[in-house]
């Protein structure tokens, strides 16, 4: 009977690593295809190796054809999320598989005929920016999550008791509201927990950088580093991490959170760190070589990300005056 079932798997992976139709294809990554023909092209690729190779080279051919269609309608926008519920497709299938596998070696093992259904709960997913970019995720129970550029979220597959996520890097929330489920992001430095509301969250543990700021709703942030150091929020407060103690402030200006809309802020910010936010917006090096930094004093000044790095720059340059010039490894070098 084994014998049988061997061969019958065998059959059915060869047909399905026969050429898959492109249109179809096409299709499947425009985010057109039907709930059964998604369903074959991921039987598809799970089918043989060099199918996602396949598909890797007409994702890379539809990039190079939008890639010259300009600015707002520029569908390229779409496809991370696109590949986004791609890629928790298929980890959700291979976790699938892979307790199957588990399962039967188990029953092999005991000679048990009882079947284990494995909490997934207890599955992640992992999630990271490149550099220069952003992505949009709207979590199983209805949150929505801005990634800024190089940050990493950990989030499970289904949500337990708590919703807890782990953020590294910087993100926008808009968590739902669920008085019985509270939604915690850990950091490195605190854990901040919430009811429904909209806040942003820093944590750089490289930098030793942490900052939550509270558009809307209500937060509370426990810093892990100084016990007994906690504090709540209320709408258009931030907390930042001074040290290994947590100090409120109030947030000046809430334009500096319109990165989720591709906007840089300019105002209230010295040279140094408008450099930086540069540096994390577009996921370059740029290096700062001036004896004195130069002074600014932007009373307006927003930039649409999407107009370039080049751009930023000499925007800034109209401003206060410097001088910049790339390097072979594409480092900035500012003088």
């Amino acid at each position: 009977m084994d014998s049988l079932r061997a061969a019958q798997i065998h059959n059915a992976l060869a047909t399905l690593c026969k050429k898959m139709d492109k249109e179809l294809l096409y299709k499947y990554i425009n985010g057109q295809t039907s709930e059964q023909e998604e369903k074959t092209i991921v039987d598809w690729l799970d089918a043989d190796p060099n199918n996602q190779k396949e598909l890797n080279a007409l994702w890379s051919m539809q990039d190079a054809l939008i890639a010259n269609v300009p600015y707002p309608h520029h569908p390229h926008l779409q496809l991370p999320t696109r590949r986004l519920k791609w890629y928790r497709q298929r980890f959700i299938r291979i976790c699938t598989q892979a307790a199957a596998v588990l399962l039967l070696v188990a029953g092999s093992w005991y000679a048990s005929r009882t079947v284990i259904i494995e909490d997934t709960a207890k599955q992640y997913l992992s999630v990271a920016a490149p550099a220069g970019q952003r992505i949009d995720i709207t979590l199983q129970d209805g949150t929505s999550v801005c990634l800024n550029s190089g940050a990493k979220l950990e989030y499970p597959i289904r949500f337990n008791r708590n919703r807890r996520v782990k953020l590294s890097g910087e993100a926008m929330f808009n968590v739902e509201h669920d008085a019985a489920h509270p939604f915690i992001v850990e950091t490195f430095a605190c854990d901040v927990e919430v009811l429904g509301t909209k806040f942003n969250v820093t944590a750089d543990e490289l930098t030793h950088d942490f900052t939550t700021a509270l558009l809307r709703g209500k937060v509370k942030v426990t810093n892990k580093l100084a016990s007994g150091d906690q504090i709540i929020l209320d709408p258009n407060e931030k907390v930042c991490l001074n040290g290994k103690r947590l100090v409120l402030t109030r947030i000046e200006n809430t334009d500096d959170y319109l990165w989720t809309e591709g906007i840089l802020n300019l105002v209230g910010h010295p040279f140094a760190d408008i450099i930086a936010k540069m540096e994390k917006t577009y996921g370059v090096k740029i290096q700062i070589q001036t004896a004195e930094l130069p002074q600014i004093d932007v009373i307006r000044g927003k930039i649409p990300v999407n107009m370039g790095l080049d751009y930023a720059l000499r925007a800034l340059q109209k401003i206060t005056p410097f001088q910049y010039e790339k390097d072979e490894n594409n480092v900035i070098h500012i003088k």
